[in-house]
């Protein structure tokens, strides 16, 4: 069978967060809706078409930077290898009665996934993954996040978070240590 790849621009369902499986390998999903801008032949206005649903799959180290950076309602551009998975489920009404036979669905699965922010609707700060020397690379736990991101995080990009004194810094007050 040949893989498909594919790209999607879409909107994250909700915010990472970070699991790990029996075997020590830290993992997330992530849910990514993309909806199409379609225009109406009829009268001319443009219009939501129908969201398309794709789960994302990411491990190790995509995994808990994934969880570090993305954050719900996130414009994302994912690129990895389409895998349909086909599911039986059980329609029911709203008191969780059965309603006719079971139904046949299918899930849409980016594996082998690459996630960025969408850099069209908003800006970002890189910051470089720090390793433990103690950790192996690629290995379930990753270490502290770049000075970057702690600088971001905190509020103040461009801040300098290295321990000493900024440059704008009379001396007198808090460093950003």
């Amino acid at each position: 069978m040949s893989e498909v790849h594919v790209t999607v621009i879409g909107y994250l369902s909700r915010t990472p967060d970070l699991k790990e499986s029996r075997s020590g390998i830290s993992w997330t999903s992530l849910r990514v809706g993309h909806t199409p801008r379609v225009r109406d032949q009829e009268s001319g206005q443009w219009r939501d078409a129908e969201t398309a649903w794709y789960s994302v799959t990411l491990f190790r180290e995509a995994a808990a930077n994934a969880c570090r950076s993305l954050r719900k309602g996130d414009p994302v551009v994912v690129t990895g290898v389409l895998r349909p998975h086909e599911y039986e489920f059980q329609p029911r009404d709203d008191a969780g009665n059965p309603l006719g036979h079971p139904s046949k669905g299918i899930d849409l699965n980016i594996e082998q996934a690459v996630v960025a922010l969408d850099l069209s609707r908003g800006t970002a700060a890189y910051a470089k993954t720090i390793h433990n020397a103690e950790e192996p690379r690629g290995g379930g736990a990753v270490g502290a996040v770049g000075a970057g991101a702690a600088a971001f995080q905190g509020g103040e990009l461009g801040r300098e978070v290295s321990g000493e004194a900024d440059a704008d810094d009379d001396g007198e007050g808090e460093s950003a240590a």
